[in-house]
């Protein structure tokens, strides 16, 4: 999808609405085809490793009860909250025999997001979330497409992945904007503030003034 990105905001405007225009049902066609593909694709995956896909969906689906425990964030971290929803859930002994196969003890939500809104509260998520779509805005503004493309395909990967890429995606954007904040035309950059992954958490540093 990134690269997709990036390959559509480097097209060149005229040339593509004369293909457009001339190949418009063709195209149409490659997407429903390309739809398919990445239907059936997924499908294969799932069917591939089944427990492993039902042990994710089992996951999200206990981290969002633990939210509903702790709606403004758990500071004693994940793996106590998960545990606490995990073991409140079994209890009431209303559940699917997939779903004690597929139980564990994991210390990650595989979602980036879902841990994020469990540990540290939705209002820290809303944020990072808005100054996300803030700094996505400003590199497309530098014309910074290949990185703005980099950071889409890590905040998609961040739906199921292993506990880096959003924090990685973040990185970038610190160094996307701090490497530009010096530019005379874009005074408005310095209103955004980088994000700085901390051991403990989250921490917002502003950039530094001239």
């Amino acid at each position: 999808i990134g690269c997709v990105w990036v390959i559509y905001m480097h097209r060149d405007r005229r040339k593509w609405n004369i293909l457009w225009r001339r190949y418009k049902k063709r195209y149409i066609s490659y997407g429903i085809g390309i739809f398919f593909v990445l239907i059936v694709g997924g499908a294969g995956a799932f069917f591939l490793k089944p427990d492993s896909a039902l042990g994710r969906l089992f996951l999200w689906k206990i981290t969002c009860q633990a939210i509903t425990k702790y709606p403004w964030g758990c500071d004693k971290g994940f793996a106590f909250a998960y545990g606490e929803a995990q073991e409140a859930y079994f209890s009431q002994r209303d559940y699917a025999e997939w779903e004690e196969r597929v139980a564990g003890s994991p210390e990650y939500a595989f979602n980036e997001y879902l841990e994020l809104i469990l540990t540290q509260g939705p209002v820290i998520c809303i944020m990072l979330m808005v100054i996300t779509l803030a700094c996505l805005w400003a590199g497309t503004q530098f014309r910074r497409y290949g990185v703005c493309g980099a950071i889409i395909a890590l905040l998609i990967f961040s739906f199921s992945s292993y506990p880096c890429p959003l924090r990685i995606s973040f990185s970038f954007l610190e160094y996307h904007l701090h490497h530009h904040h010096h530019q005379p035309h874009h005074k408005e950059i310095r209103l955004i503030y980088p994000l700085v992954h901390h051991k403990e958490g989250y921490v917002f540093l502003p950039f530094p003034q001239d």
